[in-house]
């Protein structure tokens, strides 16, 4: 599996379980109180969400304690791998990696080269 969330391409595998680790699924199911916490929170979705991200910005920054320029924060891991891949000249990764950075590094026509890891 390139990237998760896709169980329904291997749900003919008798005989097996597939755990799909790949896209951060929990396998205990949603933490006790999120239900409430989503009901609570769809009034407020009349609004498109800031996609500057500026109040939870500054909220991690404060949690932090740095400035709210030095967070990072994207919708997933993808968006801020591409992020720091599009101010990259070259990229370089390990073999095993996580493809997304080859994707996203080849997307951006960027230079891009693995090392493999070497137990000797």
């Amino acid at each position: 599996m390139i990237h998760g969330g896709d169980v329904l391409s291997y749900q003919n595998m008798e005989g097996r379980e597939l755990i799909d680790y790949s896209s951060n699924i929990n396998p205990l199911g949603p933490p006790q109180g999120l239900y409430e916490k989503l009901i609570e929170g769809f009034q407020s979705l009349n609004s498109y969400p800031d996609i500057k991200y500026r109040k939870l910005k500054k909220a991690v920054a404060q949690y932090l304690n740095c400035n709210p320029d030095q967070v990072v924060l994207g919708n997933g891991a993808i968006e801020i791998i591409d992020k720091f891949i599009m101010q990259a000249e070259r990229i370089v990764t390990y073999r095993p990696a996580f493809i997304e950075y080859e994707l996203r590094a080849r997307a951006h026509k960027k230079e891009w080269d693995f090392m493999s890891y070497n137990n000797d």
